[in-house]
C-alpha cells in the first residue's frame, strides 16, 4: 500500500461503497430468486384480456382458496414484463392446487398462455444456495493459489501470497458492492 499514490482517496471511495452495501444487506436482506427459495414460480401471458393490470392479477392470485389442508396464499411477488407476461412467485403449492390455481386464473381473466409453472422444493433450494456459496469460496481459493504461484518470482518487498490475498479481497469487495446494488434495487 505504501507504493500506491492517493491510497487514502481510493480506500475512502471503496469504503463509501462497501459500508452502505453491507448496511443495506443486513437491514433489508437479499431477495433471492425462486431457485434459492422454496415455492412455486408461475409465468403466463393473458391472451383474452391483455389490458389487465398487475394489481388485478395479484388480487386474483390472493383470492384463490386452495383445496385440502393447505393454507391460503398470503403473499405474491408479481412482476409484469414489457411483453405483458406476468411472473408470480408464491408459496409452494401441491400439484392439485397448482392446477386449481390455473383454473381460477382462467375463470377470472380468460384464456392465457402458460409459459412456465415450476415447483422448487426446500431440498433443491438449500442445495442450490450451498453450491453457490461453495463456488464463491472455491473460486477465491483458486485465485489466491494461482496468483501466489504466478507471481512467486516477481515480487520485490511483498510476498506473492499477499498479492493473491489482495486480489481476493478486491474480488470480494466487488461482490459486496454488486450485492448491495441488488438489495437496493429489490427494495425500490
Amino acid at each position: 500500500m505504501k507504493n500506491i499514490p492517493r491510497k487514502i482517496l481510493w480506500l475512502g471511495m471503496s469504503l463509501t461503497l462497501v459500508i452502505p452495501s453491507l448496511i443495506l444487506f443486513f437491514v433489508f436482506g437479499l431477495r433471492l430468486s425462486a431457485d434459492f427459495t422454496e415455492g412455486s414460480l408461475l409465468s403466463f401471458r393473458l391472451t383474452e384480456k391483455p389490458e389487465t393490470h398487475q394489481e388485478q392479477v395479484r388480487e386474483t392470485l390472493l383470492s384463490f382458496a386452495p383445496a385440502k389442508e393447505e393454507e391460503k396464499i398470503t403473499t405474491v411477488d408479481l412482476k409484469q414484463a414489457t411483453d405483458g407476461t406476468f411472473i408470480a412467485r408464491l408459496r409452494r403449492l401441491s400439484p392439485e392446487n397448482s392446477e386449481a390455481l390455473l383454473s381460477h386464473l382462467k375463470k377470472n381473466h380468460g384464456n392465457y398462455e402458460l409459459k412456465e409453472l415450476r415447483d422448487i422444493s426446500p431440498f433443491y433450494a438449500k442445495t442450490f444456495r450451498t453450491k453457490a456459496i461453495n463456488a464463491v469460496l472455491a473460486a477465491s481459493v483458486v485465485i489466491l493459489l494461482y496468483i501466489t504461484f504466478a507471481f512467486r518470482k516477481v515480487s520485490r518487498g511483498i510476498s506473492s501470497w499477499k498479492l493473491g490475498l489482495s486480489a481476493v479481497i478486491s474480488l470480494l469487495q466487488n461482490v459486496i458492492i454488486v450485492v448491495g446494488l441488488f438489495v437496493m434495487l429489490g427494495v425500490l
